[in-house]
């Protein structure tokens, strides 16, 4: 009798080793996968965003430099200008002096050259 009572569970002996329902793999791992995948995703866009800030602050420094150097620029540019007028005007000078005036150099002697 005591195979017999082996090999037929009695009703206690069914609810205590009541089976677990095969769940698939993929099905208990899914929310798992789910949160790993968020936690990667925001960790990723927390280094791109540390990156985007560091490339704006580089280009921000950049355009200072750019500016700086357009200040610089101009003002050679107007000094350049102040000199070209400065040198037109001496030329107008020259030529109203030789046309209006008829003042003329000197010819040159073979001493000057």
């Amino acid at each position: 009798m005591t195979a017999q009572a082996q090999q037929k569970p009695t009703a206690r002996s069914r609810r205590r080793v009541k089976e677990q329902p095969d769940e698939p793999l993929s099905k208990s791992l899914y929310p798992i996968l789910v949160v790993a995948g968020l936690l990667v995703a925001s960790v990723v866009s927390a280094l791109e965003m540390v990156d985007s800030a560091h490339r704006m602050r580089s280009l921000y420094q950049e355009l200072d430099l750019v500016q700086q150097q357009q200040n610089e620029l101009l003002a050679v540019h107007s000094r350049l200008l102040l000199e070209r007028g400065a040198r037109a005007s001496l030329n107008e000078v020259e030529v109203a002096a030789e046309q209006e005036l008829d003042m003329h150099f000197p010819p040159l002697t073979k001493a000057d050259r």
